[in-house]
This record gives structure tokens, C-alpha cells and sequence, in this order.
């Protein structure tokens, strides 16, 4: 496994995958499910244009991972500013 920075903004943890562990479990279940996925066919994919193709839908839904995370810690901050 290649050890790079969580794809997080401005998160200067490492990740083996797209996260690093702390956002990992931040995300549904489903969702992160669905990352691994792609991540695994990404892998596997032996075509060059194909590959391709598929790095780019990753980082839509990685984009997309990253907007659900921060909703729900924009959420959570806000849920402990009214306690």
C-alpha cells in the first residue's frame, strides 16, 4: 500500500486509502463501502482508457465523500454549540 495524505482538505494525517482512518469512519457505511469498491476495481483494471475513466468517476466520489463529511461536521459543530 502506498501511504499518502488523506484526501481530506487541509488533514495532514496519512492515509493508506483514500482517508485516513479518522474521516474513513466518518463516512455512511454505504458510502464508504462504495469508495473501497472503486478502489479495488481501479486496481484491477488492466485498460489504460478504461483506468482512466475510472480515476476520473473516483474523484468525483471522493469530492462528493468529502462534502457529505464535512455537512456532518458542520452538523455536529453546530449540534454542540446549542448545548
Amino acid at each position: 500500500m502506498t501511504v499518502h495524505r488523506c484526501a481530506m482538505p487541509e488533514c495532514p494525517r496519512e492515509a493508506t486509502g483514500i482517508f485516513c482512518p479518522d474521516h474513513y469512519v466518518q463516512l455512511e457505511p454505504s458510502q464508504a463501502k462504495w469508495l473501497v469498491r472503486w478502489e479495488i476495481k481501479l486496481a484491477r483494471c488492466e485498460d489504460e482508457g478504461t483506468k482512466q475513466h475510472m480515476r476520473e468517476q473516483l474523484h468525483g466520489y471522493t469530492q462528493e465523500a468529502v462534502r457529505a463529511i464535512k455537512s456532518a461536521e458542520a452538523t455536529a459543530l453546530m449540534e454542540g454549540m446549542r448545548r
